[in-house]
């Protein structure tokens, strides 16, 4: 049985000695006798189970030797690029790494994080889509602060393409649009061969799922459609009492991401003291985050132990970190909060994006985007860094309003078992890694409606 919390047990004093060091081949012979050992706690060999996965995701998010980043580097920024200055960027902690069975490995995204992070190589960018849609951003902003309403009709289609496996029986999942505040209407428009059926709306992890012997050429593909709507909610006056018992559901802990450890307590407790009103309270925690943590690519998240915590102590993480430790921070504070996730579908495209929601009597659920705003914070753009504190877009697909779940139907862990993006493939042998399958996703129509 796949049990994803169990990444907040503990492994063996030997086996976390050999993960620490980046000693993997001894890692794997020493779970692998605790995995043989009768006397071994179940619960130990379900932390050992999941570690083993965990080992071969972190294997491919570093796939990059120094000397190979150092010949990516001269070649993305020849201009602006000093050879031999990675190890530096390594001492600055600009640049994710580790030791992998004796050598420095680098992150796949080392190009794209050295733009953000290495002073001086490349203009910085606020995230990944600054260059196409800051005017987007800023333009919906000032809509929506004198309008206070948005609707769209977006159509989107989402393949995944496997890399391999051919002539194996897979089971394939794609991520689809699910029941939300922000959703009014959703219509399943195709899909490709093998499709078998798709989760209902209400599902926490949505995804339509395919089956069939894999083929050399085959791509699996959904398309559907959904109407949107976006609201404005100014939450000035918002002074009402959260009822702990009744959204007791979104106060507590859930491992492994969203725990109350000793640092995030004592975090919480600093940025929101002298503040009563839960709207207080939250958006203390919004600001703390979006002028303290940096926007950054990571590794794949099953990976780290403790997204929250991480973004915390090492002040940097992309969306999902940013929005994970904005759950965490509100729950300890008695703020009722939540994860959301999907994509951020504009006219221009489909990415990957994660953001939080949190609970006002005034007003049901708000949105909090902190990577949006915290890059509309460091562009200098106040109105974005304020909005998205409360308010989001018509610019997002909601998938999922849970993590760290297993998809319906699978039995080995998931190439991404804390989020549902970009679709999942696994055989018997087990699941794909990222490198062994392709995600597309393709805005088919965008039409602003009129309300």
């Amino acid at each position: 049985m796949l049990k994803l919390e169990a990444q907040a047990y503990p492994l063996p004093e030997a086996i976390e000695s050999a993960v620490k060091a980046g000693s993997f081949s001894l890692a794997n012979i020493l779970m692998d006798s605790y995995l043989a050992d009768k006397n071994c706690p179940l619960e130990t060999k379900e932390r050992i189970e999941l570690e083993k996965h965990n080992i071969e995701i972190i294997k491919d998010c570093y796939p990059y030797t120094m000397e190979k980043v150092d010949e990516l580097l001269k070649e993305a920024y020849p201009d602006t690029y000093k050879p031999g200055k990675v190890h530096s960027y390594i001492l600055n902690g600009d640049l994710d790494w580790r030791f992998i069975d004796g050598r420095i490995m680098m992150a796949k995204r080392v190009v794209e994080n050295a733009a953000k992070r290495c002073t001086g190589l490349a203009p910085v960018l606020e995230d990944d889509n600054q260059d196409s849609d800051s005017a987007l951003r800023d333009n919906n902003v000032s809509y929506m602060l004198e309008h206070k309403t948005r609707r769209a009709k977006v159509r989107v289609r989402a393949s995944l393409k496997p890399l391999k496996g051919y002539g194996e029986k897979a089971l394939v999942h794609l991520p689809v649009v699910r029941k939300a505040e922000s959703i009014e209407s959703i219509k399943f428009i195709s899909a490709s061969a093998g499709y078998i059926g798709v989760d209902d709306e209400n599902a926490l992890m949505r995804t339509a799922r395919f089956s069939k012997v894999l083929e050399e050429g085959d791509s699996f593909f959904i398309e559907f459609e959904y109407v949107i709507k976006s609201v404005f909610n100014d939450i000035t006056d918002c002074s009402a009492k959260i009822d702990e018992k009744e959204f007791s559901e979104y106060l507590k802990e859930e491992g492994p991401h969203i725990l109350f450890t000793p640092m995030l307590k004592a975090l919480a407790n600093r940025i929101t003291k002298g503040f009563d009103r839960p709207a207080e309270k939250a958006k203390a925690i919004y600001n703390w985050i979006t002028t303290h943590v940096r926007y950054s690519y990571v590794r794949e998240y099953g990976s780290i132990n403790n997204l929250s915590e991480y973004a915390a102590s090492n002040l940097k993480g992309d969306c999902g970190i940013q929005a994970l430790l904005f759950i965490t921070l509100c729950r300890i504070a008695k703020v009722p909060a939540r994860w959301q996730s999907g994509w951020y579908t504009t006219p221009e495209g489909v990415f990957c994006h994660d953001w939080a929601e949190f609970y006002l009597p005034e007003l049901g659920w708000c949105f909090a985007d902190c990577s949006f705003g915290g890059g509309g914070y460091r562009l200098g753009k106040e109105a974005r860094w304020k909005y998205y504190f409360g308010s989001g877009d018509v610019f997002r697909t909601p998938n999922n309003n849970a993590c760290a779940m297993v998809l319906n139907g699978k039995k080995h862990y998931a190439a991404d078992p804390i989020d549902n993006q970009r679709g999942e493939i696994e055989t018997e042998t087990g699941s794909f890694s990222r490198s062994d399958m392709e995600w597309e996703g393709k805005v088919i129509s965008f039409t602003f409606l009129e309300d």
